[in-house]
């Protein structure tokens, strides 16, 4: 293998590279799957994880924004009439018993109770709107990072995580490269970095948000 091949990334200096954001990858991984109320994301990006969408009179199914890289749908909220928002709830199609022509939606759906029904790469509407709405359909949520390491000149970015977690990235490819020199103790060494990382990973991102307190309450029935 050639040190570098900015042409087909095939160099040494590329396999690097790609080492690191695959580990990079893994560590947004450990973070999304643990984290509390305060939403992780890249530091690196210029703007926030929400997008919006133009309702269209009488068309219920809207593509979700996969170019912002959406990973998870955190929260979803409709203006029907372009004033009023209404949290949307998550639905599947066959917790329905009614049909799902124009007319049984428009009766078994209200505007202000609205739900969404996640199909491929498209949102589904309960209700269908009946009016143009710009920018009535906004959504929150959680993204993957993009390939931050490049082996193609001055790269001074940094890792869009918390700064004590940055060298499992480096623990990562490291780890990578003394599986391929078949070096069992270094490899050991690495993979046993990594899990304490992991674990420190997933346990701060789990209580980042120290002044929200998680407490136990009976639900209140009405049973009158």
């Amino acid at each position: 293998m050639i040190f570098s091949d900015i042409t087909n990334s095939t160099g040494l200096v590329q396999d690097k590279a790609r080492n690191m954001n695959n580990w990079y990858h893994k560590t947004i991984n450990w973070i999304l799957e643990s984290q509390d109320g305060w939403d992780f994301d890249d530091t690196n990006n210029t703007d926030f994880p929400i997008a919006t969408a133009d309702l269209v009179a009488g068309q219920q199914d809207y593509a979700l924004p996969l170019s912002d890289g959406i990973l998870k749908i955190k929260r979803l909220e409709i203006s029907y009439d372009g004033s009023k928002w209404n949290k949307a709830f998550p639905f599947d199609i066959n917790e329905s018993g009614s049909g799902t022509s124009t007319t049984d939606i428009a009766n078994d759906f209200d505007v202000s109770n609205p739900y969404y029904d996640l199909l491929a790469n498209s949102i589904f509407l309960y209700p269908i709107p009946d009016t143009a709405v710009e920018d009535g359909l906004k959504i929150w949520f959680a993204r993957k990072i993009e390939n931050i390491f490049t082996a193609t000149g001055n790269d001074t970015r940094s890792p869009g995580i918390d700064e004590q977690f940055h060298r499992v990235i480096s623990y990562g490819a490291s780890y990578d490269w003394a599986l391929t020199k078949t070096d069992g103790s270094r490899a050991s060494a690495f993979l046993n970095e990594i899990s304490k990382l992991e674990a420190e990973i997933k346990r701060f991102y789990g209580r980042k948000d120290d002044d929200r307190q998680i407490i136990l309450k009976s639900n209140y029935v009405n049973y009158n």
